[in-house]
């Protein structure tokens, strides 16, 4: 699998969550609920710990780069989503079960990037978390 998510900066808010599914180093998961979703980043190096079950770092602030198709464009502040079903980032049009994730942060996503810089947890939705 691909790395979904590379810290750039800022505060992680580590904290612990137990996994519902097995995971990777920088996969994007969510750690709340289906009514309240909350997007994270799985942190850590020992992959063999990641399994369901376990308990598992994750940080639910910070600064990312994350995966995003490269014909995708988007402006600096706008609000992004996680595709769950297709690991990446999104836009528009969010389906059920879809994570709100943060907003574009530093520049905007062009025609051609892979990634874009999300402030995880930042903006968008009233259930998404202010990073405070």
């Amino acid at each position: 699998m691909a790395l979904e998510a590379t810290f750039v900066r800022g505060d992680q808010n580590d904290r612990q969550h137990t996994l519902t599914a097995d995971a990777s180093p920088g996969e994007v998961i969510n750690i709340g609920t289906a009514t309240d979703e909350r997007p994270a980043v799985v942190l850590g190096l020992n992959a063999d710990a990641l399994t369901s079950g376990n308990v598992a770092a994750v940080a639910t602030t910070g600064v990312f780069d994350l995966l995003c198709a490269s014909a995708v464009t988007a402006n600096l502040n706008e609000f992004a989503y996680w595709d769950v079903s297709a690991n990446t980032v999104i836009f528009a049009s969010p389906a059920a079960g879809d994570l709100p994730l943060g907003v574009v942060v530093e520049k905007a996503k062009a025609d051609g990037d892979t990634t874009v810089r999300i402030d995880l947890n930042v903006g968008g939705p009233a259930h998404a978390d202010s990073g405070s």
